[in-house]
Order: structure tokens, then C-alpha cells, then sequence
């Protein structure tokens, strides 16, 4: 019942995003369950419901929604050493533990993550851009976060640090 709830949900994030005429019904491409388990196998977790249920539908990319981030099937290996080489330059502020998935990354400065364990269906997003120095609350959820990236004018700069930038992508 729970898989189909979060089916649900990204079900109505596709429509939103086919809506906004951002993809396709061909551009938007999904994972194969296997292609799932080896993700969870290369970082030793088990990801979310909703997560995995993104990664189904919409996994491989949707079309221009999230061009430009890595946040789609080719770049979940590398996120997290991405990230983890930034925190190195900003001299480790704070540690990554081995159960907070890195899902998305912009530009290689903008990383997004959430804690896999205890493992919430559709849990909190936090961000971090380079010298910032800390991390911060981004979303209380990730499905609040998916959906959020289909605001106009709203930058990762703006979601990561909550203030306001005279740029966006």
C-alpha cells in the first residue's frame, strides 16, 4: 500500500511536470529495480519509498526538469564524492555519515542529501553549498522538495541557504 502512495505522489509530479511543459512523455525515463538495488548496494543503504519510487518513474530524466543538476541515474555514484571533496576544501565543517544519501548535486557546489537511517518513507532534505559552513534544512520532505523545483525563479542558491539570489539557472 505504501509503494503505491508513493507511486502516487511522483505520479503527480510527472503530470506537474508535463503541465509546466518541462518533459515529454517520451523524455521522462525511469530505472529498472535492478539498477535500484545497485545504488543501495554501492553505498550499503536502503533508500526511501518515495525515492525509490522517483527513481522508477523518472530516474534516468525528465525532460528539462533538472537539467543542469546532477540529480538522475548517471550521477548518483559520484554525488557523494563530490560532496565529500568539498567538505575537505571547506576543512570538513561537518562530518557525512555513511547513511545520508547524496541524491543531488548543481554545479559542484550544491549538494543535497537525506539521512537514510531511520529510514522515512519521504524524509527531510538537507543542502549545503561550498563556505557555507554548515548544512541546513532545505524541505521537511522530499516529495516537498521535488515539486518545490518547479517554482519559477526559485535558484538551488535560494533553497540551500534561504536567502534570496539575483541569479537564477
Amino acid at each position: 500500500m505504501l509503494s503505491f502512495i508513493m507511486s502516487d505522489a511522483i505520479d503527480g509530479l510527472v503530470r506537474e511536470i508535463r503541465h509546466a511543459g518541462l518533459a515529454g512523455w517520451w523524455e521522462i525515463r525511469g530505472c529498472w529495480e535492478g539498477e535500484i538495488k545497485d545504488l543501495e548496494r554501492f553505498y550499503g543503504i536502503k533508500l526511501p519509498a518515495l525515492y525509490r519510487a522517483f527513481l522508477k518513474r523518472m530516474g534516468r530524466g525528465a525532460g528539462r526538469y533538472g537539467r543542469g543538476t546532477d540529480m538522475f541515474y548517471k550521477h548518483l555514484f559520484d554525488n557523494r564524492a563530490g560532496m565529500e571533496e568539498v567538505l575537505e576544501l571547506d576543512g570538513n565543517p561537518f562530518p557525512l555519515t555513511p547513511t545520508e544519501y547524496v541524491f543531488c548535486s548543481h554545479q559542484g557546489y550544491i549538494f543535497f542529501y537525506f539521512e537514510t537511517d531511520p529510514l522515512f518513507d519521504d524524509p527531510p532534505v538537507y543542502g549545503y553549498k561550498e563556505g557555507q559552513r554548515r548544512n541546513r534544512l532545505v524541505d521537511t520532505s522530499l516529495s516537498a522538495f521535488l515539486f518545490g523545483l518547479l517554482e519559477d525563479g526559485k535558484t538551488f542558491v535560494e533553497l540551500v541557504t534561504g536567502e534570496s539570489a539575483n541569479w537564477s539557472l
